[in-house]
């Protein structure tokens, strides 16, 4: 009898862990994975931090035709459902970024940001994790490169705002600008908790990304000129 109930529990524990994507391979098999497209030459990982917990990786991905990828903050471990929630570095020449707004202290900020794939995820079908990243590099960098460049004399400001209310927050800058491409999200973490996050997705060159990345003193997000 306890040895059917030890079965049973057993059963229970793996196929909850399948379903919640704890059964998630570490880097190096993310690793040997990438390698085992046709598409992919090389690929190089490195721990962000060290000492960090996280694990948190940087990736550069040489891909066949002269394409590269590189993204940052991946998680090898992420659960199935947030395989999309790393920074999308550099797609070939091009980095893409954004300009939008979300809480900040006692009200909104509207300023430059970094992209996670999770920003631009919905213009791509089933696209959810960095191996279809991988292989929908052509569909993502025909769509990055359709994007309008970013002016990084793009207007930036703080509003006072009651982050529990459910209307946006009224920027001018935000509805005077018409770029059409735009990650829109209302967040309700608890009754209480209830926010807007908006943003309009850009690209850069490299040389320009890193050129203003320095002007800001954000040295660590300088990217390398070839791939």
């Amino acid at each position: 009898m306890k040895k059917r109930v030890l079965i049973v529990l057993l059963f229970i524990l793996v196929t909850n862990c399948i379903y919640s994507g704890s059964f998630i391979k570490d880097m190096s098999d993310w690793e040997k994975e990438i390698l085992m497209l046709p598409c992919v030459e090389s690929v190089e990982s490195e721990r962000l931090d060290p000492d960090d917990d996280d694990f948190l990786y940087k990736v550069k991905i040489r891909m066949t035709e002269n394409r590269c990828l590189q993204v940052s903050y991946f998680e090898p471990f992420a659960p199935r459902g947030y395989q999309d929630d790393f920074y999308l570095d550099r797609i070939g020449d091009l980095v893409p970024v954004m300009w939008g707004y979300e809480p900040f202290s006692k009200g909104y900020i509207l300023n430059f940001h970094f992209l996670r794939f999770k920003h631009i995820s919905s213009y791509f079908n089933q696209k959810k994790n960095l191996i279809d990243v991988i292989k929908a590099y052509d569909e993502i960098y025909s769509f990055i490169s359709k994007l309008p460049y970013y002016d990084i004399n793009s207007p930036e400001e703080i509003i006072e705002w009651d982050t529990e209310n459910t209307q946006k927050p009224e920027f001018k800058a935000w509805e005077e600008n018409k770029d059409p491409y735009v990650y829109s999200n209302f967040h309700i973490k608890t009754i209480y908790d209830k926010y807007w996050e908006e943003y309009k997705i850009y690209k850069m060159t490299v040389e320009d990304y890193n050129e203003y990345v320095l002007s800001r003193g954000w040295n660590f997000h300088v990217l390398g000129i070839e791939p």
